[in-house]
């Protein structure tokens, strides 16, 4: 019985410790990650010549996981859309300031060091002219939607989305980044559509 007892208590003993160094594992593993949010300067890509663009973000109160998940986009053609993609590139942060400011005449010359975008997002119907926000539920910050709002099932970039950035634990560049978020394909209601240079 006492044998028995004996061998309970180092099976158990012996789960401990590997639930104890999982957790350590996965705390380290996430370490480089959150930091690197730390680290994170976000701007949107001012192209008056887009027909649509990001006027804006907004942080507030966001998951952990989120790097951004809300910004408001503005329909500056005269057609009404029908849905959009939103895209974003990460430079090293003087990078980031002149790709952020990039003429629509200019070579786009930056290093991009990553890069995604998100599923499609419907608008159902953004006029000419009109403005949306992009968000997750609940809304990070409430006080500013601008126009109304289109919900988002995760946030527009994630720490997971930004994990090229390190590369055996190191960041791939010294410093901080710059997240340059822009729109980068939208679909009118009339069946056309159209592409960033950026994407």
């Amino acid at each position: 019985m006492r044998k028995f007892s004996y061998r309970v208590a180092v099976f158990t003993l012996s789960l401990s410790l590997l639930s104890v160094a999982s957790f350590f594992s996965d705390a380290v593993a996430q370490q480089p990650a959150l930091s690197l949010r730390q680290s994170i300067i976000i701007a949107v890509a001012h192209r008056p010549c887009d027909p649509v663009q990001v006027r804006r973000f907004a942080l507030g109160k966001q998951p952990p996981e989120a790097v951004l998940a809300q910004i408001a986009v503005r329909n500056a053609s005269d057609k009404p859309i029908k849905s959009l993609t939103v895209g974003w590139r990460v430079y090293a942060e003087v990078e980031s300031r002149k790709a952020a400011f990039e003429s629509c005449e200019s070579e786009l010359s930056a290093r991009v060091l990553a890069s995604g975008s998100t599923n499609v997002i419907p608008v159902t119907y953004l006029e000419p002219k009109a403005s949306v926000t992009i968000a997750i539920n609940p809304l990070p910050v409430v006080n500013g939607p601008e126009g109304r709002t289109s919900f988002i099932d995760r946030p527009l970039v994630t720490v997971d989305d930004l994990r090229p950035l390190i590369v055996d634990g190191k960041p791939v560049a010294p410093g901080k980044y710059g997240l340059v978020v822009f729109v980068s394909e939208v679909q009118y209601t009339d069946g056309t559509t159209w592409a960033s240079p950026l994407r």
